[in-house]
């Protein structure tokens, strides 16, 4: 998580999700647990309740459940509940909001 600079990961097995390891870091949230991070196993420190939304919703309908459950990010599913991908706040953003146009920009 730290080389890719993720704020959270799914735990998937067999594309079902099992849990999400939230960061910014993970070794804080093992040992908050009580264990050592080096010989811990994931399941220790990843939270098993897990919020999702599916892959045919609408960008607003998954922004307007982020905004109401303060999740950065969420992990996205089929119907069937297999993993398909993980969605966050700023991308969620960057396809709803346009870019500034030259109106917008500063005037030096």
């Amino acid at each position: 998580m730290r080389s890719m600079h993720a704020g959270a990961w799914p735990v998937v097995e067999n594309r079902t999700i099992l849990g999400m390891v939230k960061g910014p870091n993970p070794d804080w949230h093992a040992q908050g647990f009580g264990h050592d991070p080096a010989a811990s196993l994931v399941s220790a420190c990843m939270n098993d309740e897990v919020s999702r939304c599916y892959d045919d919703e609408d960008c607003a309908r998954a922004l307007e459940y982020m905004l109401q459950h303060h999740l950065r990010y969420v992990p996205v599913t089929d119907h069937d509940e297999h993993f398909v991908g993980i969605v966050g706040l700023d991308d969620i953003l960057a396809a709803l909001v346009p870019p500034a146009s030259d109106e917008c920009q500063p005037r030096h």
